[in-house]
């Protein structure tokens, strides 16, 4: 339910894999306690910033969608720039395991706006961005939610073959899945190597720690890490 979005120029697609300890939520919950396999095909279609993105976690945990570690999510968006800010509007599709507590599957609205930053051969882009989710039948389960979060991009070329990219940000939480209202932290960072001009290894690792919660609110520190392979074509 996390997509890390990167648009090149141009039309074309990225394939990423990432073979992970856990599935650590965009909320600072863990949804799957143990190994989980998430892929997505992210397509630029040309140069007017539409894409689409099909992500797939798998947790190999007894039959499909078993488990929280088993989900389908579809994106539509489009990015560009306005008045000298860069912005990112979109909307999504969580197709989330049902464990018996009729979990719906879920909507998501997004709207990010941003601006980079060069120094040298490091881009830093500080961003606003405020999400807004739904549960597809509209019933409590989950129950509505938006995330509003402020936070910096980052990435930089390690010679010619190493890169490092990722983001840290804060955010408030109005209580999205029904966990309370609170205030948290999270951070990621890739350091991948650049096999060809289409194929990148690399380790990837991410940080979730609570700042402001409410009583009975069960979130903690956790992190996740583990093994992500990249290929453009």
């Amino acid at each position: 339910m996390l997509i890390a979005l990167t648009f090149p120029a141009q039309a074309g697609n990225t394939l990423t894999c990432k073979a992970l300890d856990k599935y650590l939520g965009a909320n600072g919950g863990v949804f799957h306690n143990s190994t989980v396999v998430q892929c997505d095909v992210f397509t630029t279609w040309g140069e007017n910033g539409l894409y689409t993105d099909l992500w797939v976690s798998y947790s190999g945990e007894g039959s499909w969608q078993d488990t929280f570690g088993d989900e389908v999510d579809f994106t539509v968006g489009k990015y560009g720039t306005l008045g000298g800010l860069g912005y990112d509007v979109g909307i999504a599709y969580f197709s989330i395991a049902d464990d018996g507590t009729n979990m719906a599957d879920v909507w998501q609205l997004y709207l990010e706006v941003n601006k980079s930053f060069t120094s040298g051969s490091l881009t830093l882009t500080p961003f606003v961005k405020l999400e807004a989710y739904f549960a597809s039948d509209f019933s409590d389960n989950p129950e509505s939610g938006q995330f509003v979060k402020l936070g910096m991009k980052y990435a930089r070329p390690l010679g010619e073959k190493w890169n490092f990219s990722g983001k840290a940000q804060a955010y408030y939480d109005s209580s999205s899945f029904g966990l309370p209202a609170g205030v948290l932290a999270d951070a990621d960072l890739t350091v991948s190597y650049q096999l060809t001009e289409s194929f990148s290894v690399g380790l990837t690792g991410k940080i979730s720690a609570p700042i402001d919660l409410n009583p009975g609110d069960n979130r903690s520190s956790e992190t996740a890490y583990g093994l992500t392979a990249s290929f453009k074509f």
